[in-house]
């Protein structure tokens, strides 16, 4: 080959080389960016939820190849773990105890969160035993698998006997609960120390975020001074094992 053609040899091979190897690495640069956007965008791992027929829960997520990942759900229930050996990761046959699950993923030290919500069409077995009832005044702790997850406690605050009127004060704390821990009135139901419904109102905060506490109140609406004693508040939400009852003792 003489002079001249090694030349122009050279001038038409190097640039295809050069852009050969920019391609591959602006490929695996996006990649890699692609993989740390996934582990810094909370919110964007789960793609897809689905309840099957056989009353399973069925999710698929995003994460980056080589991630541990573990899914439990608010009562501390672990559903699945493992690692992931694609980018896109299937798991089935889910059955949680509650209406929201935590998905976990770590890649490389950095870790992610998602709180999931179960589509409707999920059921969920409930406890036919019911909870004893918390005398009022009495801190209650809800517990999970693991930890305690929140508190607590119901103290009567006195009654307007005029107006025949009675408040409670709520006091909740988040102690290890991944959601805010809901108040929200429809959670709530109440009755007199003879078992008759009583309607109810409601003042303060809504929700306890977690490592917060909060206090609300409650007032029952037309009850006499006799029918305090024995009067019972129940907190109960879907995502609970049972109802909590509390009884003015």
């Amino acid at each position: 080959m003489s002079f001249f053609r090694k030349k122009l040899y050279l001038y038409i091979v190097f640039p295809i080389i050069a852009v050969a190897v920019a391609v591959t690495l602006a490929k695996n640069f996006f990649e890699g960016n692609t993989e740390a956007a996934h582990l810094n965008q909370s919110g964007n791992l789960v793609k897809r939820v689905v309840v099957t027929g056989d009353n399973t829960i069925q999710i698929s997520f995003v994460s980056p190849r080589k991630s541990s990942y573990v899914i439990t759900d608010l009562n501390e229930k672990r559903l699945v773990s493992g690692m992931t050996d694609t980018s896109r990761t299937i798991v089935k046959d889910l059955t949680p105890s509650s209406f929201k699950v935590v998905l976990r993923t770590e890649h490389n030290g950095r870790k992610v969160k998602e709180i999931v919500k179960i589509p409707k069409g999920y059921t969920i077995a409930r406890s036919a035993i019911s909870r004893k009832p918390v005398p009022m005044a009495s801190e209650f702790t809800y517990q999970g698998r693991v930890h305690g997850l929140f508190r607590m406690k119901i103290n009567f605050q006195g009654q307007k006997v005029s107006s025949n009127q009675a408040t409670f004060k709520v006091s909740v704390r988040n102690l290890n609960y991944e959601t805010p821990v809901e108040l929200k009135p429809q959670y709530f139901t109440a009755s007199n120390g003879e078992g008759k419904v009583v309607k109810i109102s409601f003042r303060g905060n809504d929700s306890v975020p977690l490592g917060q506490e909060k206090v609300f109140w409650i007032s029952f609406k037309e009850i006499n001074s006799n029918e305090i004693s024995g009067a019972v508040i129940t907190y109960n939400t879907p995502d609970l094992d049972r109802p909590i009852p509390f009884i003015n003792e």
